[in-house]
């Protein structure tokens, strides 16, 4: 056999090896591009962090919302070091809930806080001072 009828049978060999890694190239370009996707509970626990920081909890409870998204970096950092784990899952999980308490706990001081001056407010009208009516002494 001459050297082209050699090199004609290999070329289809060659197609298929080059193909093959090509294919193995792209689905390990998949795989990594698919491990960095972060967990839904880690995506849930970003966005309850974020409404609890521009709510009213970045005004009445600054360090309780500092030990939320504490609680919050952690879950991203084992995400990171550990990638779509269990874990992960509950740890961010374990941060929105966090997040949504303290949420909660801003809204209730927020509505204890305008009631209170609501309250304050009445009493001044009628005459009230400090719980003991004006004049009654």
């Amino acid at each position: 056999m001459t050297r082209s009828a050699d090199r004609d049978r290999e070329t289809p060999r060659r197609a298929a090896s080059l193909g093959c890694r090509v294919a193995s190239l792209v689905g390990f370009a998949a795989h990594l591009a698919c491990s960095h996707v972060a967990p839904q509970e880690l995506v849930d626990a970003r966005v309850a962090f974020d409404r609890a920081a521009y709510g009213p909890a970045g005004t009445y409870l600054p360090i309780e919302l500092g030990v939320a998204h504490s609680a919050l970096a952690g879950a991203q950092e084992l995400f990171q070091a550990t990638g779509d784990t269990p874990r992960v899952r509950d740890s961010a999980d374990n941060a929105r809930r966090l997040a949504e308490l303290v949420e909660a706990m801003a809204r209730i001081t927020l509505f204890n806080d305008a009631n209170a001056r609501r309250f304050a407010a009445e009493a001044r009208s009628i005459g009230v001072e400090g719980g003991v009516q004006q004049g009654a002494r």
